[in-house]
């Protein structure tokens, strides 16, 4: 299974590379986040509400992945993002997520900055008893797509991530430049 997971991610990071070489030298930066509060839509008593989530997400300063801008041009606008996060699901069970996102920016005021972003990549860590409670997990692996809404004040962001019709999270970074 891990041979599986780690083949799967390499393609997905491979596939980013060609577009690396776009991204200009204007300052890349790094943004470091763990999770503050945590609800269960539809809570059970098994249910972990204590994800103790690290996320690490890197933003190339001008990186647009070349064979998606050259049919949609507008996706050029996304502030586009690579991932990786590690968390304890609903069951406890430690987890793992890479993944690449894109971040809307909308109406700035001065310092504060209010986006939205979407996440798309593979999470492995659903085993045992909870494997079928994610979508498409067979082999242990699963695509996974998670929206989030936020705001960043200066170097610090704040946003509710939904994973899924299962709950919503608290998230709080801080963007080292």
């Amino acid at each position: 299974m891990n041979k599986l997971y780690f083949a799967l991610l390499g393609k997905l990071i491979l596939m980013a590379i060609p577009g690396l070489t776009q991204a200009n030298q204007q300052q890349d930066r790094l943004l470091l986040q763990t999770s503050l509060w945590t609800k269960h839509f539809n809570p059970d008593p098994i249910h972990n509400n204590h994800q103790r989530l690290i996320n690490l997400q890197w933003h190339p300063q001008g990186y647009a992945p070349r064979r998606l801008t050259e049919h949609y041009p507008q996706m050029d606008e996304l502030d586009w993002f690579f991932g990786a996060a590690r968390f304890k699901n609903s069951f406890s069970q430690t987890t793992h997520y890479a993944y690449i996102g894109g971040r809307l920016n909308f109406l700035q005021h001065q310092m504060l900055q209010p986006y939205a972003t979407i996440t798309g990549g593979l999470i492995h860590g659903y085993r045992g008893e909870y494997q079928d409670k994610i979508p498409l997990n067979k082999f242990g692996v699963a695509p996974a797509f998670i929206p989030s809404i936020g705001v960043e004040y200066r170097k610090i962001t704040t946003e509710f991530s939904f994973f899924g019709a299962s709950g919503v999270m608290l998230k709080m970074g801080y963007f080292f430049k």
